[in-house]
């Protein structure tokens, strides 16, 4: 079977805009996780910055730091440590949103630093505290 030039021509545009369609979803997923990120990170450092006002309770509620009911993610006291280079982490409240895509939970530390745990790449920071 032999294809025309012309056939061959829409056959070439077809492929090269799924291709632009996969590489526009990709970047999109890629941004949205970034934004997700980054909105959740205002959350969870005023969940840490009320922690530290209530004294840096050992067992923090985080009831009284934040009202779940208008909330559309889950936040909760994460206790888990991580060590991300040569240092560690104890982490006091993480935050998993929908926008995560399950791929991973946003976390702060008590003393403020925002990790990334990621499912398949493990704990990375997010950015310095302020």
């Amino acid at each position: 079977m032999k294809i025309s030039k012309r056939r061959f021509g829409w056959l070439a545009v077809l492929a090269a805009l799924v291709v632009l369609a996969i590489g526009w979803l990709v970047v999109y997923l890629r941004s949205g996780l970034s934004e997700a990120i980054s909105l959740e990170s205002f959350e969870l450092r005023g969940l840490q910055n009320a922690w530290v006002r209530d004294g840096s309770p050992q067992v923090p509620q985080i009831g009284k730091y934040k009202d779940n009911a208008k909330s559309t993610y889950q936040t909760y006291v994460w206790t888990n440590t991580y060590e991300i280079g040569e240092k560690t982490f104890r982490s006091l409240f993480a935050t998993d949103d929908s926008r995560f895509w399950g791929r991973g939970i946003l976390v702060i530390s008590k003393d403020g630093m925002l990790i990334w745990v990621d499912k398949k790449k493990g704990p990375q920071i997010v950015e310095t505290k302020l």
